[in-house]
């Protein structure tokens, strides 16, 4: 079936689309974000929803890929976590995690409001995105599917390739975020890393809820997923894998990731 990753709205619809600021509370601190919904053609029908997760330091959002989700009958929720662009409280990479799970129960919570499906409710996480998606469903956290774009691995990035970790986290001096302590970031993954790193939260995740990991040939910020998703297979996982040749940010395959995602959550 031929997808349209792209076109404009309906204003004939019951409900044509639209969008809201959402405001949700994470552990105690305020946390801000955007909920982009789709044309509703009758007044009872409910929409799936995806959570896009940003990565470190969270200035690109994949708005884009956003957007081509909306225009296919997708409502989608884009936030900031906790102490960066705005929003209140500490960033620190466990928070990332809390607030991915904040935000799914937001969304519940909300479902009646905004005429979400309850029962499916998806992620979309790039990078630290995809490590705060990842943690958060070895955590508990029921979702219908999960999109992972270069995955950051935090875990095994602090334990094993510490320069890559430190080169990552020295954007805090360029004040993205508010942070705690000087010092803070480093002592959360010091405290972390074993339990983050991917290998350790398999026996964790949902074998059932479908996965597609994104990589890139010339991605040399995140660790590559190819051997990990091949034991993830060979486990009896619901996984795909899509590797483009591109740099971490995907500059190049922009309608190709998009599509990824919208046959993902469609099925």
């Amino acid at each position: 079936m031929e997808l349209f990753l792209l076109k404009d709205g309906n204003p004939e619809a019951v409900e044509p689309a639209h969008g809201t600021y959402i405001v949700i509370d994470s552990h105690g601190s305020r946390i801000f974000g955007r909920l982009l919904l789709p044309d509703f053609f009758d007044k009872e029908s409910r929409c799936p929803v995806v959570l896009m997760l940003h990565g470190h330091p969270g200035g690109d959002k994949n708005l884009d890929i956003g957007e081509a989700l909306r225009a296919n009958g997708f409502a989608v929720a884009v936030i900031s976590y906790r102490g960066v662009w705005g929003s209140h409280g500490d960033y620190l990479l466990s928070h990332n995690i809390e607030d991915v799970i904040s935000a799914v129960n937001f969304l519940r919570e909300k479902a009646d409001e905004y005429r979400l499906d309850p029962e499916k409710v998806f992620l979309f996480g790039h990078s630290m995105g995809g490590f705060s998606a990842l943690n958060a469903m070895a955590r508990g956290l029921q979702v219908s599917g999960a999109v992972l774009m270069a995955p950051y691995d935090a875990g095994y990035k602090y334990l094993y390739h510490r320069s890559n970790f430190d080169s990552v986290m020295a954007s805090k001096n360029r004040g993205y975020f508010h942070l705690a302590s000087e010092n803070a970031l480093e002592e959360d993954a010091a405290e972390n890393a074993e339990k983050w790193y991917f290998r350790n939260l398999m026996d964790a995740w949902d074998k059932t809820v479908p996965m597609a990991f994104i990589d890139g040939t010339k991605d040399t910020t995140s660790e590559h997923m190819g051997p990990i998703v091949e034991e993830m297979k060979q486990a009896g996982f619901n996984v795909t894998y899509h590797l483009l040749e591109d740099g971490h940010m995907f500059p190049l395959h922009r309608a190709t990731i998009a599509r990824i995602a919208i046959e993902h959550f469609s099925k």
